[in-house]
Parts: C-alpha cells; structure tokens; sequence
C-alpha cells in the first residue's frame, strides 16, 4: 500500500455501510497502460485484500482492462467471501471507476 506522489489520477471513496476509505492513485501513461498504482486502505481485511487485488489486476495493464480483470478475479474467490463482507472487497473497484471516468473525460 503506497501513495504516489503524482499521479495522473486519483480517487477516494468511503463506505456507507462500514465507514472503511479507500484512496487510489495512478499512474497512467499515453497509450492507457498503468504503469504505477498506490492505494491506501483504512478499513477490515477485505478491503485490504480487495485494494490488494485491484493492484495485481491494474498493475502494467491497459486502464481498459482493469474492471474485467478484477471481476473476474473477485468471482472466483466470493464463494470463501462472507456475502455481508463482499462489498468491502469491491470498495476498490468503486474507488477505480472513479479514476476510470476521470480518464475517459479527458480522452473526449
């Protein structure tokens, strides 16, 4: 877990249901591939082990990628998932949308 110091975007988002905070930065470079990603977590396991996935799956891929990569990644791993603690797994996915959308705003 890291903060990057300039990223190209970056995003926060705290939960309604458990107050838990995800902060994601990332770099991005001309061709949409992330070539540096940082998230800080305050919040349970899941949301750590959530942030911690959404890295793997981001990390040098095309910023297009990055949601089914993490999907299909998260589904295989739900049915160890309690169903009250799976949304705190997807916290990151909603924090990256957010950068998502900050990317395709400036490619209009």
């Amino acid at each position: 877990m890291k903060r990057i110091s300039k990223p190209t975007f970056h995003a926060i988002t705290k939960s309604e249901k458990c107050n838990d905070v995800v902060r994601l930065s990332v770099v991005v470079d001309g061709k949409g591939a992330i070539v540096d990603i940082g998230a800080e977590v305050y919040g349970c396991g899941y949301s750590i082990a959530g942030a911690s996935i959404l890295n793997e799956c981001a990390q040098n891929s095309n910023i297009e990628d990055v949601e089914g990569k993490f999907e299909r990644k998260v589904q295989l791993l739900f049915n160890d998932v309690p169903e009250s603690n799976q949304y705190c797994v997807r916290l990151s996915l909603e924090v990256f949308r957010k950068i998502y959308e900050q990317y395709k705003s400036t490619k209009r």
